[in-house]
């Protein structure tokens, strides 16, 4: 298991996860989010899933739910993954997930997936 915070520009908060994440890795990850609200009220994210394992550990047992205090400033989730499973951005989001935009991209398609999050920056 590993998550790295690739970058947070410009309102996009770029995340890589391999494998599954334990609860260091997602308090990193909601650490990374609170960051990201304070800098710009509303942002972008772009998680880049490789050999996901669908796993996320959390105390409550939950999923990660990285986000899910501050999931109303996302505007836009893009989710680059090789198993094209709908149900990611609920395992980041939570049940309900916000009103933004969110689209899947296969690995091949990453590049897209970066000019779809930065566009109308």
């Amino acid at each position: 298991m590993a998550v790295e915070i690739v970058q947070l520009l410009r309102g996009v908060l770029t995340i890589k996860v391999t494998g599954g994440l334990n609860e260091l890795e997602i308090d990193q990850l909601q650490a990374a989010a609170t960051q990201a609200v304070a800098q710009w009220i509303k942002f972008r994210v772009l998680i880049i899933l490789e050999d996901f394992d669908g796993r996320a550990a959390s105390p409550a047992g939950d999923g990660a739910g990285f986000m899910r205090l501050n999931r109303h400033a996302v505007e836009k989730l893009a989710i680059v993954e090789d198993k094209k499973n709908r149900d990611v951005g609920r395992l980041f989001l939570g049940e309900n997930l916000p009103a933004a935009a969110v689209s899947y991209f296969a690995p091949a398609d990453r590049d897209q997936a970066v000019l779809w999050i930065v566009d109308g920056l």
